[in-house]
């Protein structure tokens, strides 16, 4: 029994690290103008933000574009945004504001 438990924990130990997030589960972006808000709620990620800057440190893992879009629709145009590691370019942050508040 004492071996069971020792193995299990020694499982759960090995296991944390790439069972939570990583840094490639978060996003981060820059709005065009100051937050209207510190946090927001958006497809199950917290961001949290601080004049132009948000970060949610959890992501789910969707298509960056339409994510983008789903934020903005909420926090205002972007002027960058990191989905999950990568980067959106000029293109993409244009189909992305195509959806921001007004």
């Amino acid at each position: 029994m004492k071996f069971r438990l020792t193995l299990i924990a020694l499982l759960l130990f090995a296991c944390a690290a790439p069972c939570f997030s990583s840094e490639t589960d978060s996003a981060e972006l820059t709005l065009s103008s100051k937050a209207m808000r510190t946090d927001y709620l958006i497809d199950g990620a917290d961001w949290i933000c601080a004049d132009t800057f948000c970060y949610a440190q959890a992501v789910p893992d969707m298509p960056a574009v339409r994510s983008c879009q789903r934020v903005v629709i909420k926090t205002g145009s972007v002027t960058r945004f990191i989905w999950r590691g990568r980067t959106l370019n000029t293109e993409e942050l244009a189909t992305c504001n195509t959806r921001a508040k007004v």
